[in-house]
C-alpha cells in the first residue's frame, strides 16, 4: 500500500490536507492521475507538472506546486505533496 499526503498552505499554515491511498504499487507514469485525484478531493485545479516536480518527488519524496504552476486561479501559497510514511 502506498499513500501520498497533500496539504494546502496559506500564510505558512496548513488550511487543508488529504491522504491519497493506492492499493497498487506506485508508478511515476500514473503521477498525473494521482495528482488529478488529489486535486479533485481538495477542490482545486490540477497544476502543470514540470520535470522538476517529478525529480523532486522521486529524489526527495516530496514536491511543491506554487501559484506559478497553475493555469487557473489558485488561492493558496502552495500545494505540497509527499510520500506518507
Amino acid at each position: 500500500m502506498f499513500r501520498i499526503y497533500a496539504k494546502l498552505v496559506k500564510n505558512n499554515k496548513v488550511v487543508s490536507d488529504y491522504v491519497y491511498s493506492l492499493t497498487s504499487d506506485f508508478t511515476i507514469h500514473d503521477f498525473f492521475e494521482y495528482l488529478q485525484e488529489i486535486c479533485a478531493n481538495l477542490d482545486i485545479p490540477t497544476p502543470i507538472i514540470l520535470t522538476k516536480h517529478v525529480k523532486n518527488f522521486l529524489l526527495f519524496d516530496n514536491t511543491i506546486f506554487t501559484q506559478d504552476d497553475f493555469v487557473e486561479s489558485f488561492p493558496y501559497d502552495k500545494l505540497v505533496i509527499e510520500i506518507f510514511k
